[in-house]
């Protein structure tokens, strides 16, 4: 029988596998809250009169880590400053945003990475404000690794707007908080921690031109605002949701400035947090048979499509079955049925009768086979004498030799009459064609030995490993079939 729905590889868990406990190197660390360094001076107000922004910033001086909780209190705070009135005149300048950053590496507990964006160009009092559009975009990825990474200033932009008579009464360029994989010294990046980690921010430098006498006019006052709130975003991995809102409404030279926070953040639950089973695709198609005759097989093949995450249960179970291309269906030789029987062979005395029949059915895929004869004799007496023949008796010859085995593992033999009876002689009995089995050895499935476990795929947390044999010979003529795994 051919081999069916039968693994030539199998995999397994590990680090730690089935039954074992996740060492302390994946998990087994106490508990650290995030904690919040102190509040930096505020920053230099962005304009001399009608009314600026300064801003103060802290940073996460520890990372939430093995559960701890994480920060939930906002990073950066905004103020009004020099509210006094001023009064020039400027062309409207609308606001534009600058090109996303390059993505951010991967981080090591949830497979996520981010990009960040910032407000390139701030429009004045009659340009057009900015789209409200996320400032942060977390995508979904494959970490490899830990790696230290270091949050840190990037280079400052060109200025946005150089000083030129009365078109602009300030200029502008800013800077964000990215990661950075390369090594800083102490004082030139904020904190270090692995991949995963939290690092974002930006800040906006404006500088006011020199006012002219000629730019001056009667302010009309047109005071600050916020849009509305996004929605909430997905939780981080270290327990934390964002939204986020922008200045829908920028106020002019003696307008109020807005007062307020342009991110917030709360503790949410994180889906990376809860252990992830690992899971298996579903089956590919069956491969094509091959034309013509022969032991062919198909395949299928299945892969990994989500690998344990956090401490998860490993995939185990066959990547790859086989089947017969041969649609199994064991039938038995059958014999025909005896056909009628002949004229008595003598008109005068003793004779016989004979009848003969055929093989029906072949034996199909290990059926059993035919035993018995094809042809069959009976004695007959005719009622005239034979008067001027002598009494002799019916003499049947020797059986010739087996035959070769043909393909259906059947052989035969037969014999013929050597004397024929008379004048009343005593007829033959017995079969003059005899079939049976060849009698073929069974032929079992043999596979090779397993070969050894491959490295497991993770160190830590949950992985695979896999290991395979091959099918050396596939059984016949009834032999025992190949093992299921």
């Amino acid at each position: 029988q051919p081999c069916v729905d039968q693994p030539l590889r199998a995999t397994q868990p590990c680090n730690p596998g089935a039954g074992s406990v996740a060492s302390i190197d994946c998990g087994g660390a106490p508990k650290q809250d995030c904690v919040l360094g102190a509040w930096e001076d505020w920053s230099t107000c962005t304009a001399f009169c009608g009314g600026g922004q300064r801003e103060r910033k802290r940073t996460i001086a520890t990372l939430p880590a093995n559960g701890g909780l994480p920060c939930e209190t906002a990073l950066s705070l905004t103020s009004a400053c020099n509210t006094e009135p001023c009064t020039i005149q400027e062309n409207c300048v609308d606001c534009r945003w600058a090109p996303w950053t390059e993505w951010g590496d991967c981080s090591s507990s949830g497979g996520q990475r981010l990009r960040e964006r910032s407000v390139e160009q701030m429009n004045n009092h009659c340009g057009k404000p900015c789209d409200v559009q996320s400032a942060k975009e977390l995508g979904v990825c494959t970490s490899i690794g830990e790696k230290t990474t270091y949050c840190s200033w990037t280079e400052w932009s060109d200025e946005s707007a150089p000083c030129s008579g009365c078109k602009s009464t300030t200029s502008m360029r800013t800077r964000a908080l990215g990661l950075s994989t390369q090594p800083a010294l102490p004082g030139n990046y904020f904190f270090r921690g692995k991949e995963g980690m939290k690092c974002g921010g930006t800040q906006l430098n404006m500088s006011l031109c020199p006012m002219l006498e000629s730019c001056f006019h009667k302010c009309q006052p047109r005071h600050c605002s916020f849009g509305d709130w996004s929605d909430w975003n997905e939780p981080t991995c270290i327990g934390l949701c964002e939204r986020h809102r922008v200045i829908a409404v920028t106020n002019n030279e003696c307008g109020e400035p807005c007062d307020g926070t342009l991110l917030e953040t709360k503790q949410c639950a994180g889906a990376c947090q809860q252990p992830i089973d690992c899971a298996f695709s579903d089956w590919s198609a069956w491969t094509s048979c091959p034309a013509g005759p022969g032991n062919a097989h198909s395949t299928r093949t299945r892969v990994i499509a989500k690998p344990p995450e956090n401490n998860g249960q490993g995939c185990t179970g066959p990547l790859q079955e086989t089947r017969d291309c041969r649609v199994i269906h064991v039938v038995d030789c059958k014999l025909g049925d005896w056909g009628d029987w002949t004229a008595c062979s003598q008109s005068c005395g003793s004779g016989w009768h004979s009848r003969k029949r055929d093989i029906a059915q072949e034996a199909i895929d290990g059926g059993n086979r035919c035993i018995g004869s094809l042809e069959d004799l009976r004695p007959c007496q005719e009622t005239t004498d034979c008067m001027f023949v002598s009494r002799r008796d019916c003499i049947l010859g020797p059986w010739s030799s087996w035959s070769v085995c043909d393909g259906d593992a059947q052989r035969y033999r037969d014999r013929s009459i050597q004397q024929p009876p008379a004048a009343g002689g005593t007829p033959c009995l017995g079969a003059l064609m005899a079939t049976e089995s060849c009698h073929i050895k069974k032929k079992d499935c043999q596979v090779s030995e397993w070969t050894s476990w491959a490295e497991c795929d993770k160190t830590c947390g949950g992985g695979q490993a896999a290991r395979h044999r091959q099918i050396i010979a596939f059984p016949g003529y009834g032999g025992a079939p190949c093992p299921s795994k």
